[in-house]
């Protein structure tokens, strides 16, 4: 079984993080093939998917318009959508777990998934 994981992190930041890794690792040892995706980042974990990983946000710094701007990605973001796209024609997975995907991904991706098949995560 293909399960691919969302979380804006990809390293233990805190207890939503240090979940999903627990998860990530029973997954990998129950046989199933993770996929992961999240946002770029240096603490990340080593992944084979971080080619598709989201550019790294950063929502405390920047001028008005900068500020503005990173205010409206919270809701919608291309990159994500589109990255996600993409890793889901490449791999393939039977399932996708939602995790911790608010202000980096964004609910956007919700949609992508359920367009291509998944109906819910």
């Amino acid at each position: 079984m293909k399960v691919l994981l969302a979380n804006k992190f990809l390293f233990n930041n805190g207890g939503a993080e240090a979940v999903l890794l627990q998860e990530r690792m029973f997954l990998t040892s129950s046989g199933a093939d993770v996929i992961d995706f999240a946002m770029q980042h240096e603490r990340n974990i080593e992944s084979r998917y971080a080619n598709h990983f989201v550019s790294r946000q950063e929502y405390r710094t920047g001028g008005h318009l900068a500020k503005i701007k990173s205010a409206l990605s919270l809701i919608h973001s291309r990159e994500a959508v589109s990255k996600l796209a993409s890793l889901i024609e490449e791999t393939r997975p039977d399932l996708m777990h939602c995790h911790n995907i608010y202000h980096q991904l964004t609910p956007s991706i919700v949609g992508v998934a359920k367009s291509r098949g998944f109906r819910s995560c």
